[in-house]
Formats: structure tokens, sequence, C-alpha cells
């Protein structure tokens, strides 16, 4: 993501993965162990965790800051992780394909799309066969009578049924099961677009249930203060470009390791796609 706009109290779904084909986790110890670290950073910097999940290759985290310290808190998590990965494996190099990506929830109907994305994740991999079946997200806490978690599903639950936190649990099912007849890809170059989708049937889905969606969080009371802050932040500049021919087509190469397109790649360097093009066909023949 080009400029991170980190603001006190935002809620953002938060996106990292592995370089290539390489993984992140490879049994049950490795994912006990992140689930761990999540939570002693959820409880250092004060995050509050609404959603993850955990797939072999890459995860997401949605969650909210309680400060502005987020780069910190995301950067001690997965440099912890990577430490017990490389030392557990004998291994070397980077375990997470560069930063991580976080994308600012302003909208509750947009906030309760990106837990379904979240938790129809592994199903949508084809991993399971039911998004019930996962045992590495927190669709659990959802759906049924977990006593407690640092996981706090509340404020999408209130989205979906305000009044009684059982029927609300009953009702997230349903909404998840209607949704996963949804359509849509989780390969990180199309997930803007499978979540714009996601959004759309979302919004469908509330009209024709009217009476189980009739929320509308306290998360976003202050939506109006939010835009405001986006406003004064101003975007920083992009370091200047590489000169050297190959240096450019390393910068490419790994802004598309880390997920971007190359529109999102030609938008962040200041240029048009046939020379992100030019550039890469240069280094091949």
């Amino acid at each position: 993501m080009q400029n991170k706009i980190i603001i006190e109290g935002g809620v953002y779904h938060i996106t990292q993965r592995a370089p290539g084909k390489e993984k992140v986790f490879l049994e049950e110890s490795d994912y006990l162990k992140f689930i761990s670290l999540l939570k002693e950073s959820s409880a250092k910097f004060s995050l509050e965790v609404y959603a993850f999940s955990l797939l072999t290759n890459h995860l997401h985290i949605l969650l909210r800051t309680g400060n502005n310290l987020l780069s910190k808190a995301m950067q001690e998590l997965f440099k912890r992780y990577a430490l017990y990965f490389n030392r557990k494996y004998e291994r070397k190099g980077h375990v997470f394909s560069g930063r991580y990506r976080a994308a600012l929830c302003n909208d509750a109907d947009y906030f309760l799309t990106i837990s379904l994305y979240i938790h129809l994740n592994a199903y949508r991999a084809r991993i399971v066969t039911s998004p019930f079946q996962y045992h590495w997200h927190s669709l659990d806490i959802y759906v049924k009578n977990v006593k407690s978690s640092f996981v706090n599903p509340l404020p999408i639950l209130e989205e979906v049924y305000p009044s009684s936190a059982k029927k609300a649990k009953a009702a997230y099912r349903k909404f998840v099961k209607d949704m996963s007849k949804i359509s849509f890809s989780i390969r990180t170059m199309e997930e803007k677009k499978s979540i714009k989708k996601l959004y759309e049937e979302v919004i469908k889905w509330a009209r024709r249930n009217k009476k189980m969606f009739l929320g509308s969080s306290k998360l976003f009371s202050n939506l109006w203060e939010i835009e405001k802050k986006m406003q004064r932040i101003k975007g920083r500049k992009l370091p200047r470009l590489p000169q050297n021919r190959k240096a450019l087509v390393y910068l490419v190469e790994q802004l598309l390791a880390r997920g971007y397109s190359i529109l999102e790649i030609s938008k962040k360097l200041g240029v048009d796609r046939v020379t992100v093009y030019r550039w890469l066909h240069s280094e091949m023949v």
C-alpha cells in the first residue's frame, strides 16, 4: 500500500503474505504461535481484534487501533513470528513478503463485508468444504458459545442483530452460509475487486433480511471526524526512482511479489503501464 493513513481509533483490514510460493504456516504449532503473538500484541499496543484468518501462505486481521502505533505493533508481531519460524525450520531470509497492507474501514457495511471476506477465505481457497470446518480463523467465536477470547465479535454481531447476542450468532451463521454461495476470488491481485463485489452482495443480503440487519455500529459514529483527519493528512512524497534499469526492474519485481498489480505499480511510481511492461520486458530479452 502506497501510503498508510493511520488514525487513532481507526479500523483496519491487515493483510500479509509469504514471498512467492513460500509458506507462513506448516503445522498446528505454527498457527498457535502466531495467534499467541497476536494476543500479546493486542494487549501491548491496545489493539482490538475483531477477526482473523490464517492460511498456509497468507493471513488477514481485522482490528481497531487504540493509538497510532499500528506500524510498530505490526512490525513487532511479524518480526517475532519470523524469528520463531526461521529458528524452528533452520532457514534464513524473509518469512513475509515486504510490508503488510492496511486498508482503512470507514463504513459499517464495509466493516461487515471484511469480516465475511476473512471468514470465507479458507473456504474460497478450497481448503475446506464448509467455512465452519476451518480451525485457524475466528468464525467459531461468532457462531458458537465461546466464553472468552481476545477477539471481540460484538461490534460486528451488533451490525447483524443488535438486540440479542444469541440471535446475532444465528443470524451471522446464516449470513456466512448464504454468502458462501457467492463466487469471488481470494487472489491478492484481485482482492479489491473481490471485496467490492462482496460488498455489493452484502447490501443486497441486508435488504432481503431486514429483520436480521438492524445495526449501526458505534465504531463508525465518529465517521465524520475520521474523514476530517484524513483530509488533514498530507500524502508523503515517493522517493526518487532508481536510475539503473536493473534497479528499476528489481523495484517492480518486489512490488509484484508484494501483491501490487501493474496498474497499481504504474500509479505508485508515477509512470504509465507501458513503461512498467517495457522495464520488465527489457530484462527478459
